[in-house]
């Protein structure tokens, strides 16, 4: 019996660390974010899945503007992504640069690509702040299978204006595998693309 008690709590524990875990990794996070400290968030962010993360959203919107609209992951948006997507390529190129996706992870979005009205707000920390702001925003946030979670950031701004952080378990470290922006912005990303039709 002792020692069926002392696996349970093992597990128990274990269990608890799993959970704590992706929480523990986006504090790290928004402390790297906050000392805009490059080299750490590196170590956080998978750049290749991050870019093919933005690249599917442009593409699936300039899909759908043309009238060529495909289910998420369906066949065109995979084609266009894996072959390259040349007429996304400056818009992403621009999106995964160190400045930029510190920008992300405080819900800006470079001027150049999106106008000044799709930046965060000045002075604001997305992902910094007191571990009581950052438990606000974790509890927003949502399980994809048992590997990845979605993270809603800013909090207080309404939900169609939220960025979405990504988070995927890659052996036992949390990485960020894709930011999902904000509808409004992704239709001023693809305002800048040129009209197959043209």
């Amino acid at each position: 019996m002792r020692w069926t008690l002392r696996i349970l709590a093992f597990f128990l524990v274990a269990w608890a660390a799993f959970m704590v875990s992706p929480f523990v990794a986006l504090y790290g996070l928004a402390r790297a974010a906050a000392a805009r400290d490059w080299p750490r968030i590196e170590e956080r962010v998978q750049i290749k899945a991050l870019r093919i993360f933005l690249a599917k959203q442009v593409v699936a919107e300039y899909l759908r503007r043309h009238g060529r609209v495909q289910e998420p992951g369906g066949f065109g948006q995979n084609v266009a992504i894996s072959a390259g997507a040349s007429f996304v390529d400056p818009i992403v190129a621009q999106l995964v640069t160190p400045e930029a996706i510190l920008g992300l992870l405080e819900a800006k979005v470079p001027v150049s690509l999106a106008g000044p009205s799709a930046t965060g707000v000045a002075g604001e920390r997305a992902l910094a702040g007191s571990l009581r702001a950052l438990a606000q925003t974790w509890v927003r946030s949502e399980t994809r299978g048992f590997f990845t979670i979605l993270v809603p950031f800013p909090a207080g701004r309404p939900r169609e204006e939220q960025f979405r952080l990504q988070l995927h378990l890659a052996g036992a470290t949390w990485r960020v595998t894709g930011i999902e922006l904000p509808q409004a912005v992704v239709r001023r990303l693809v305002d800048g693309l040129p009209d197959p039709a043209a």
